[in-house]
């Protein structure tokens, strides 16, 4: 007896609903990893720790169907900027296995505490907070694939840091036209 179209894509959807959520550990210690290639900033005294900062899954996140999460961050600085590295997944069913990573620069100083409250009062609901405007990288990957989709993150964050190099500032001013100076050597009394 063949199965009808409706019961097919019941068991499709039901088995995509069963698709475990993201493995933080996995991801976590793949991140540190990469980041071991990387020198630690002076000033961090749990190394690279002080950068990361995870989001578990909520209980109320596994049944859900719809929206997207962030799971990890990792601010980094540089002389001029601030960045934030996203890994985010989301929660459609047919989306399970496959994750978003995001690259945002330089969050106004309002911006960025209103990120910090964010970031220490999450409780499952991320709206809006990662502003498209200070996008620079946006990148999908499997789990397997974060070495690449970091290193992708690294090199936009690379190209957004460099400058033409500043022009060469001449001391003094040039002359047109030589001048001619005469010389006037004393005159030698042996002679």
């Amino acid at each position: 007896m063949p199965i009808s179209r409706k019961t097919r894509e019941a068991v499709k959807e039901e088995l995509l609903k069963n698709q475990p959520l993201m493995d933080l550990e996995i991801v976590r210690r793949d991140l540190f990893r990469w980041l071991e290639q990387l020198p630690c900033p002076d000033g961090l005294s749990n190394g690279w720790e002080d950068s990361v900062r995870v989001f578990p899954v909520a209980p109320e996140e596994v049944n859900l169907t719809q929206g997207i999460c962030v799971r990890l961050t990792l601010r980094l600085n540089t002389s001029h900027n601030r960045y934030i590295i996203a890994l985010m997944e989301s929660l459609t069913p047919t989306s399970r296995g496959v994750y978003f990573a995001t690259v945002h620069v330089n969050w106004r100083e309002e911006e960025f505490r209103v990120q910090e409250l964010l970031e220490k009062t999450y409780v499952g609901h991320f709206d809006d907070a990662l502003k498209a405007k200070h996008n620079i990288w946006t990148q999908t990957f499997r789990i397997h694939e974060l070495f690449n989709c970091l290193n992708s993150c690294a090199l936009a964050i690379l190209g957004h840091e460099l400058r033409k190099r500043p022009e060469k500032k001449e001391i003094g001013t040039s002359l047109s036209h030589p001048i001619i100076t005469s010389t006037d050597f004393p005159v030698n009394k042996e002679d």
